[in-house]
């Protein structure tokens, strides 16, 4: 996995991933409990990089555990595409499965 500096010239790379052309994952984090406003932040976060032509591959929200509003919301926007047509591929998941204890 790659990941991007802040300040990047995301124009340069002319429609490709990321540098090297691999996957182009994205990670919204949270210590507690996410909630479904922190899917909707991972679907900007998704829309932003297609707008500058990217494509990302996955996004990922890695919690503490979540509401059951995130069971509900978590669906619906898999269900849903991005400016190019393409599926919003969420996932949610706890810091346990990244070997982290918050």
């Amino acid at each position: 996995m790659e990941f991007l500096p802040i300040n990047y010239p995301m124009e340069a790379e002319n429609q490709s991933q990321t540098p090297t052309g691999g996957p182009l994952d994205i990670f919204e984090v949270k210590k507690g409990k996410s909630a479904p406003l922190d899917l909707y932040q991972l679907v900007m976060y998704w829309d932003a990089l297609v707008s500058v032509g990217k494509r990302p591959t996955i996004g990922h929200l890695v919690s503490n555990g979540r509401t059951p509003g995130v069971n509900t919301l978590l669906p619906f926007l898999r269900g849903r595409t991005d400016a190019n047509g393409n599926q919003y591929d969420l996932v949610v998941e706890d810091w346990g499965i990244h070997g982290i204890t918050p």
